[in-house]
């Protein structure tokens, strides 16, 4: 009996330890629905490589839509874009996505190449002009092009010229091609995994798979927009909270706030972000005391669990600022197929246990 309890114990050891027994991560469903430039590392840096003339903002992304900080606000009408994603490898694109703050600060036409890390250079992909943007006469800043039979690329570039006003450009979007898969490592936002579970079930007439309950100044309130990429944004303005039941649990890494404002920067007060790990409630953000002020990748330990919330006080001059976009990263750890076999084995150790 002894020699068998011993071989347990090692087992539980190396099914409890990743490093030991190996893991790998869950796929999204549907990868193809999940922009590959909104990709963080663990420490809150941004994970791609980038060359741009606003060099300390990542490109695909408007952290204050308005304001000489802003991401992709040009500054002046003659200076435009001109910006590189160096992606690190070579990767089967399908589509790629654009969308332009409003029909005021859209240039007249925008070409995004594919580069490549060989002798070919780089070739554009497609060229748009700001017709394209009118349907039945109302501007839609909304634009995506689908790349015919797709292709690879081992970088990214957007050339767009600043010849109408201040050129905004919220969101840069980068897409696999059909058949290829992503895991779901902790470093893209998981809210495209919920989002598509949740709309896949109402399609087939389910109940959605994902609750959000929010509340202001003790009114119930519709926080859909917060996960919607490039939306206006959401009104902050006396005390409430968010909370998001999702369809599984994750291990949380880190999460991305984008703030939107108008004119001065004016931060939320009092905002903090936690985690409910099966039992209570953990925290794992808490803006500092003057308040949130810019956008952000916030990263924090380590926490699992299936339901998060994020709660504000107040902003600093008693009226509403808004956050345009909350974005959640983490990851579900899959045992490998080693693994597996090491807990059947356990398994089978605990059998011959009790026959003993």
């Amino acid at each position: 009996m002894r020699m068998v309890l011993s071989f347990t114990a090692v087992l539980v050891v190396l099914a409890a330890c990743p490093a030991l027994a190996g893991v790998t991560y869950a796929t999204f469903s549907d990868p193809t629905h999940v922009n590959l430039l909104e990709r963080w590392n663990a420490d809150g840096s941004y994970y791609y490589a980038t060359d741009s003339n606003v060099p300390s903002r990542p490109l695909w992304r408007a952290q204050v839509f308005k304001g000489a900080e802003g991401a992709f606000h040009g500054g002046m009408p003659a200076e435009g874009i001109d910006g590189t994603y160096d992606l690190g490898q070579t990767m089967p694109l399908g589509e790629v996505s654009l969308l332009w703050r409003d029909a005021g600060h859209t240039p007249s036409t925008w070409t995004i190449y594919a580069v490549y890390d060989d002798e070919r250079g780089s070739v554009p992909i497609v060229t748009g002009k700001v017709d394209d943007l009118y349907i039945d006469g109302r501007f839609n800043g909304r634009w995506s092009y689908t790349i015919p039979g797709g292709l690879s690329a081992s970088a990214l570039r957007i050339i767009a010229p600043g010849d109408n006003g201040n050129v905004d450009l919220p969101s840069f979007g980068a897409y696999l091609s059909p058949g290829n898969s992503l895991a779901m490592d902790g470093t893209f936002n998981i809210f495209y995994e919920e989002n598509y579970r949740d709309k896949t079930a109402r399609d087939n007439g389910l109940p959605g798979t994902m609750t959000v309950v929010a509340e202001r100044g003790g009114s119930a309130i519709d926080a859909s927009t917060l996960t919607d990429l490039g939306t206006d944004g959401f009104n902050c303005y006396a005390k409430g909270s968010v909370e998001w039941t999702l369809s599984q649990a994750y291990t949380f890494v880190g999460a991305y706030l984008s703030k939107y404002t108008d004119r001065d920067d004016v931060p939320v007060m009092g905002l903090t972000i936690d985690v409910h790990n099966g039992t209570q409630w953990v925290n794992v953000y808490t803006s500092p005391a003057e308040g949130f002020h810019t956008s952000s990748y916030l990263s924090f330990t380590e926490v699992t669990g299936s339901k998060v919330r994020m709660s504000w006080e107040d902003t600093e001059w008693g009226g509403g600022r808004e956050i345009s976009e909350f974005q959640l990263f983490g990851y579900i750890a899959v045992p490998e197929p080693a693994t597996m076999g090491l807990l059947v084995l356990g398994g089978l150790a605990l059998l011959r246990r009790r026959a003993v």
